[in-house]
């Protein structure tokens, strides 16, 4: 066995641990949205940035091992997947990196769902409240304009004139 491969399969537990995490943030991030709770949305943030940045660490360290590993087995194609890779390794190494990358794909796939169910929620919530500050904004600063009496054609009725309820001389 390559003694990069138990490193590569740390590295992919570990990234494995850092998507279930951020399921639970973006479990909460999703509840702070929904219950309008401006400061856990804020804190919820906070930790998604610092989850993302070290997932981002997780996957260069996984990055560079993958590819030490490309260079020893003779491994030419670019980029490297575990498909590609597992056919030069022993086949108790291969089926456990099979297995993780299984499991993180399916990781990934659910985390980027969430992810974008979030985003979806949260400018759901944002079109309202601009509709809502546009409808104030109107009712506060419309732009009323006043006619000169007699130079607006008399309407009876409802507006448009139209209807009977009302006559112009009551």
């Amino acid at each position: 066995m390559n003694k990069n491969i138990p490193r590569l399969l740390s590295t992919m537990d570990e990234e494995i641990d850092a998507y279930r995490k951020m399921q639970v943030i973006l479990s909460d991030e999703k509840d702070a949205a929904t219950l309008s709770d401006r400061e856990r949305l804020l804190m919820v943030g906070r930790k998604k940035q610092a989850a993302v940045e070290r997932l981002a660490g997780i996957e260069a360290q996984r990055r560079q091992i993958v590819d030490t590993i490309r260079r020893k087995v003779g491994v030419d194609d670019h980029p490297v997947t575990i498909r590609r890779l597992c056919p030069h390794l022993d086949a108790n190494s291969a089926s456990l990196l099979k297995a993780r990358a299984k499991t993180l794909k399916a990781l990934m796939e659910t985390v980027q769902k969430a992810n974008h169910a979030n985003a979806q929620l949260i400018n759901h919530y944002l079109g309202l409240i601009h509709g809502a500050l546009k409808m104030l904004n109107e009712t506060v600063y419309g732009r009323f304009v006043y006619h000169r009496p007699g130079s607006l054609p008399r309407t009876h009725g409802y507006a448009g004139g139209c209807g009977n309820v009302f006559c112009g001389d009551i």
